[in-house]
């Protein structure tokens, strides 16, 4: 299969983000200024008022036994720093001092589904609290459920426990833009035993996918190189003729046994060239693993290799699976920094053909406004910009912050050395 692919530069989202930074905080080549006396907060930052109104409740279990040590925590506009407490021996909580005004409150627990105020059961949104100026609300109760737990063994191609193994949990949901299926709530990984324990979950049904990245020569006389296929529950290559697992709240559901499928190893050869179409000799390309839930990310190395001299690359004896294949250079006084990543799914058989274009990083230059052309909150040059990618999958500095350059008085900034997406 021949690919040819190029990195373009990609739009990004600007997302201003205020960071306070300590007084008399140096900034690189500035010799530490002594502490400046305590001013009062600027006109534009939100400052806390005081009041009087009063929240209690108590947090129980679907048996109605109360559970102690319980976070709680409350959040609204008028508390911009959020309030939290805990649960005593009789699982009641207070939070004292409140001014009147709109709030959400959240418990949560290890063992237990996270729930809020109003929140029936899992998977409902929870219901704000209004809060009168000097009020008590004596009865903000809780009861949360136990979260479900999915357990069982990994096995290999004859039937022996497979330590290593990485477990997901998934589900079909809109994720980045599309509807797909997604891990939730993280990884489990097979010990010794090939035991593996997939707890945190809520009521529902699941997809359980089991996938290593182990290789082995295969018994004579063909003598191939073999991989594990990403298995799904009980042994099925994709999701369709797999086997969905439901959950209920508090229970254990068990023995979910995955037989991993062997496969054919596959191999990768190809070409990598800078954006001027000069072969990145020397560079290193890696292939990496990345698993995207909503709320985590998991990375992994696969492989790695060093372009030759003529720009040609190669990896061999990749177990199947999806990768990313990346390269990244460094800035010269010359050249900007160049990066290209994209996705790669390897199987069995001939080679894949891959054709790797780095581009160039960018910049983006704005000005700050602030609504009704009032003044800054804070000085610009402490205020942190990051340049946002669209496409989170294939970005190449996602969560890493560009290089923010002020310019004082005409409220201008600078972002630096964006990488593009593919």
């Amino acid at each position: 299969m021949r690919r040819a692919t190029s990195v373009r530069q990609a739009v990004f989202l600007a997302c201003l983000v205020v960071a306070l930074l300590p007084p008399g905080a140096a900034t690189a080549g500035q010799t530490p200024a002594p502490p400046a006396p305590p001013r009062p907060a600027p006109r534009d930052s939100p400052a806390e008022k005081a009041g009087t109104g009063l929240i209690r409740g108590r947090i129980v279990n679907t048996e109605k036994r109360p559970l102690r040590r319980v976070q709680v925590r409350l959040s609204g506009a008028a508390i911009p720093d959020g309030r939290t407490a805990s649960t005593n021996g009789l699982g009641r909580f207070e939070i004292r001092d409140l001014p009147g005004g709109r709030y959400t409150l959240h418990a949560s627990r290890a063992g237990y589904l996270a729930m809020a105020y109003g929140q029936s059961r899992p998977g409902e949104s929870g219901r704000p609290i209004e809060l009168a100026a000097g009020q008590t609300l004596e009865d903000a109760d809780l009861v949360l459920p136990r979260t479900a737990l999915i357990s069982g063994h990994v096995f290999d191609e004859a039937g022996e426990p497979l330590a290593g193994a990485n477990v997901l949990t998934l589900q079909m949901r809109f994720f980045n833009g599309r509807r797909r299926l997604t891990p939730v709530r993280g990884n489990a990984i097979s010990d010794d035993t090939g035991q593996f324990r997939l707890s945190g979950l809520e009521p529902g049904e699941y997809y359980v996918q089991a996938s290593s990245r182990e290789t082995w020569e295969g018994d004579p006389p063909q003598r191939e190189m073999l991989g594990f296929v990403p298995t799904f529950f009980p042994a099925s290559p994709t999701p369709a003729s797999a086997q969905r697992v439901r959950v209920r709240a508090g229970q254990e559901t068990s023995p979910i046994d995955i037989g991993l499928i062997p496969g054919k190893v596959g191999a990768l050869t190809g070409t990598a060239l800078s954006s001027l179409g000069v072969p990145l000799a020397g560079e290193s390309l890696n292939l990496m693993v990345e698993i995207r839930g909503e709320n985590f990310m998991m990375m992994s190395m696969g492989q790695s290799t060093r372009v030759s001299p003529d720009g040609t690359f190669a990896f061999r004896n990749v177990a199947p699976g999806d990768y990313f294949l990346s390269a990244r250079t460094a800035a010269t006084a010359d050249r900007p920094a160049e990066a290209a990543k994209v996705p790669i799914t390897v199987g069995g058989g001939e080679p894949q053909e891959v054709h790797l274009m780095t581009s160039a990083s960018g910049s983006v230059t704005g000005r700050v406004v602030v609504e009704g052309d009032a003044p800054l909150p804070v000085a610009l040059t402490k205020l942190l910009v990051r340049a946002m990618p669209v496409d989170r999958e294939a970005a190449m500095n996602f969560g890493a912050g560009a290089r923010n350059r002020p310019v004082e008085g005409v409220r201008r900034l600078e972002l630096t050395q964006l990488l593009g997406a593919p």
